[in-house]
């Protein structure tokens, strides 16, 4: 699976004619699951994932790197999100977290904002985290049901409001910088093998799905 290795029995008679791929249980007792033992996590190396090129929010020397893979289409990652950004309040020295598109397509809308948001992330990490916390906003998952052109102004509105640079915001998209960055990060996604989102990498960990409080508090208490 993408997030974990699951241990597999094959059974086979003496004469080997006979083979048993699944489960055996005895009694109301899963022997097979006794016999694999519990599902392994998956692991990568932190180093290959590339996130000094990601916005980022948290110290660097945190005790717990959260780089996840997702999009601002996403429900899923929307509700992960919220959790992950309360999380932080409450621990806001021990969590560093890191943020890479995957908006599955290199086309359609999902993309589309992906490559918006990696073009505020050319005028500055901050001015990243203030487009990212609209689009993930009540106001901005309704405007992103609209058209890009509408979109794009919003952007440039919220980034001029708050003294940023919105000609080079405009330069990103128009040369194609926020797409590289959109791409760059699909590829590094495709290669860990993900297949939805958000997929998290927490300290070399994989984690597909929000993850509970078990998972955070077990980081947390290392």
């Amino acid at each position: 699976m993408p997030d974990k290795d699951m241990p597999v029995v094959i059974y086979v008679d003496k004469a080997g004619e006979r083979i048993i791929l699944g489960s055996i249980i005895v009694t109301g007792e899963n022997i097979t699951a006794k016999e694999t033992g519990p599902p392994i996590p998956k692991r990568t190396d932190m180093g290959s994932l590339e996130i000094e090129k990601s916005p980022f929010r948290g110290p660097r020397g945190a005790k717990v790197t959260i780089v996840e893979f997702a999009n601002f289409e996403c429900s899923f990652c929307l509700d992960s999100w919220l959790k992950l950004e309360d999380l932080m309040k409450q621990h806001p020295a021990d969590i560093r977290y890191v943020f890479k598109h995957f908006p599955f397509q290199t086309q359609g809308k999902a993309f589309e904002l992906s490559e918006m948001a990696a073009a505020a992330q050319e005028v500055g990490n901050d001015a990243f985290w203030v487009i990212h916390d609209f689009l993930f906003s009540p106001e901005g998952q309704t405007l992103i049901t609209g058209g890009k052109e509408a979109i794009k102004q919003k952007i440039e509105q919220i980034l001029e409001a708050n003294s940023y640079d919105t000609k080079a915001f405009q330069s990103a998209l128009e040369v194609g910088r926020g797409i590289k960055r959109v791409r760059e990060d699909m590829a590094l996604g495709t290669r860990l093998r993900v297949t939805g989102t958000p997929t998290k990498v927490v300290n070399g960990d994989i984690i597909v799905g929000s993850g509970t409080d078990n998972v955070w508090e077990r980081f947390l208490v290392k």
